[in-house]
């Protein structure tokens, strides 16, 4: 993704688009493969009703959006914090500067 980003030119970022979207359709064919090779659909982890390596890599994110849905959802902070277009106007902004500090060197 950050090679997208900083793509010199739309050409560029269109190839790196392409090669991201594979990358992302071989994850999700091997987690739909995955799940799918259970016999009961409804079980808990990837592997089925015991943890596995795919359970562990995903499930350490979990606590994450936890603590975020927790942190945005008290009064303290709650009106505070950015809208998700503030966030992505950001995002776009730091990329533009990235890309222009990268065309400088």
């Amino acid at each position: 993704m950050r090679r997208m980003r900083l793509a010199a030119d739309e050409g560029a970022k269109e190839e790196e688009m392409k090669k991201l979207l594979e990358e992302l359709s071989q994850l999700e064919d091997v987690l739909l493969q995955s799940k799918g090779n259970n016999n009961n659909k409804n079980n808990k982890f990837f592997g089925g009703e015991r943890i596995g390596w795919l359970d562990i890599a995903l499930g350490c994110y979990v606590g994450w959006f936890r603590a975020v849905e927790d942190f945005a959802a008290d009064d303290a902070v709650r009106g505070l914090l950015p809208s998700t277009e503030e966030l992505v106007e950001f995002g776009e902004d730091f990329t533009k500067k990235l890309r222009e500090a990268a065309a400088r060197r």
